[in-house]
């Protein structure tokens, strides 16, 4: 069969199975379900969800073209992912708890209650903004790879794309993000260990050997820029929200950095298979379109980063809305749900509008990426001073976070115009600059009391 027909084939069965799960979410009419997921989601649709979330397009388009030069070097990827998972596994038991008590819905919810209200303002829009930009990469390789794989323009692909995640995220809401997250989550995973059996499997010496010998300021550069990536994630802490329990929450955090050595690991043997079969010189996008691998491989290639991606847009559509109706236009989620379940569409229907659009003009796939990630960088520390900085938030709290903010900020802008992110571990510095003034406040305030 040709690359056209498997794609079809694949692609069809992927999009009518969330079709189905969106019909089946819209019929029950569960609004609780459809902003938080009830709160009762077990140990397994957790899991499978924090990992379709994180396991994202981005990250399979970097990790892929990574590879041709880190090899197993690439491991150190995981690393920082399970050191930012063990850390948010020790604030599970309290954001799950406060969740419940106070009825948190997203991320501003605590940054309101335990810093403040400019805060929580600010950490909105860089939600927001993230999710725009992040969501537009993502839908970039989504539409590239689906016209790719069936022949069509770009700019269709995209539009494919983005019509089929409005329609299972605007009627489906979260409920339907948690499903088909397992449904995605399935996918990769017997991909994954798919290829763990029938590609070739390498000696320990060959892992040992890149993994060790790979260049410091890499290595680091890896491990920092994932473990602020999972900090700073607001998708992350709304799994915990969402979970049915602190214990599954903590578990599933756990088992998440453990199988994402799984998904990184296939990753790099595709890449050393296709090396063997196509060489070194092929891109990822070029791959597909010069048919450099066998149709089946290139079919299934294209249906798992398909799979990554759009579990990780619909993520962040849901968080856009989310923001936007709770937290900047202030609708009640309890005591308004309608108005606030309408208000999250008109939401999602905008930010999928204009994520087509500059999906359709933007240039420079992957230095594209990488900013967008270091984008929402700035709100780790923030995250993390919520966690530590005492339970009720006050004024000096809120106004040192908000001037953290601002000036991670201003030096994130500052490096995206001169060309600073192109080095990985660059980053991670505005994160650490507004990590260093959150640190001066918070001693600045033990000094004072002593005082």
């Amino acid at each position: 069969m040709t690359l056209l027909t498997y794609s079809l084939i694949f692609l069809g069965a992927y999009i009518a199975l969330l079709l189905f799960l969106t019909l089946h979410a819209y019929l029950q009419k569960d609004h609780a379900g459809y902003i938080i997921g009830n709160r009762n989601q077990n140990l397994f649709s957790t899991t499978c969800s924090m990992l379709a979330g994180q396991f994202n397009g981005g990250g399979v388009f970097i990790i892929i073209t990574m590879g041709l030069a880190a090899g197993y070097g690439l491991l150190w990827i995981p690393v920082g992912f399970l050191a930012g998972y063990i850390l948010l596994a020790c604030f599970a038991k309290k954001v799950h708890a406060e969740g419940l008590s106070y009825n948190d819905v997203n991320v501003p919810d605590i940054l309101s209650r335990r810093l403040g209200p400019l805060t929580q303002y600010f950490g909105s829009f860089i939600i927001v903004g993230k999710a725009l930009l992040f969501g537009t990469a993502q839908l970039l390789i989504a539409g590239t790879v689906t016209a790719t794989l069936i022949g069509i323009p770009n700019v269709y692909g995209i539009m494919m794309i983005a019509t089929l995640i409005a329609l299972y995220v605007s009627f489906g809401g979260y409920a339907t993000i948690i499903k088909t997250d397992i449904v995605q989550w399935l996918i990769l995973f017997l991909i994954a260990l798919s290829a763990t059996f029938f590609l070739p499997f390498p000696t320990l010496s060959d892992i040992s050997s890149e993994f060790i010998m790979i260049d410091p300021l890499q290595k680091w550069g890896f491990i920092l820029f994932t473990f602020v990536l999972i900090i700073s994630n607001a998708d992350v802490w709304q799994r915990m929200m969402s979970a049915h329990s602190s214990e599954t929450a903590q578990k599933s955090l756990c088992l998440s950095g453990g199988f994402f050595f799984l998904f990184v690991f296939a990753l790099i043997l595709i890449v050393k298979s296709w090396t063997i079969s196509a060489g070194d010189h092929f891109t990822f996008f070029s791959l597909f379109e010069e048919q450099a691998l066998s149709p089946l491989i290139l079919a299934t290639l294209g249906v798992f980063t398909l799979t990554a991606v759009m579990s990780t847009i619909d993520t962040q559509v849901q968080l856009f809305s989310s923001a936007v109706s709770k937290n900047i236009l202030k609708i009640d989620a309890t005591h308004e749900r309608n108005s606030f379940i309408k208000a999250s569409r008109i939401a999602s229907f905008g930010l999928l509008i204009t994520m087509t659009l500059i999906a359709s003009l933007v240039d420079g796939t992957a230095e594209f990426i990488l900013k967008a990630f270091s984008f929402a960088y700035i709100l780790a520390p923030i995250m993390i001073a919520s966690m530590l900085w005492g339970e009720k938030g006050s004024q000096y709290k809120d106004y040192t976070c908000l001037i953290a903010l601002c000036i991670g900020l201003i030096l994130y802008i500052y490096m995206f115009f001169n060309g600073y992110f192109s080095v990985m571990i660059n980053n991670t510095l505005p994160a650490g600059v507004t990590a260093m003034i959150c640190l001066l406040g918070y001693s600045g305030e033990k000094c004072r009391r002593r005082i």
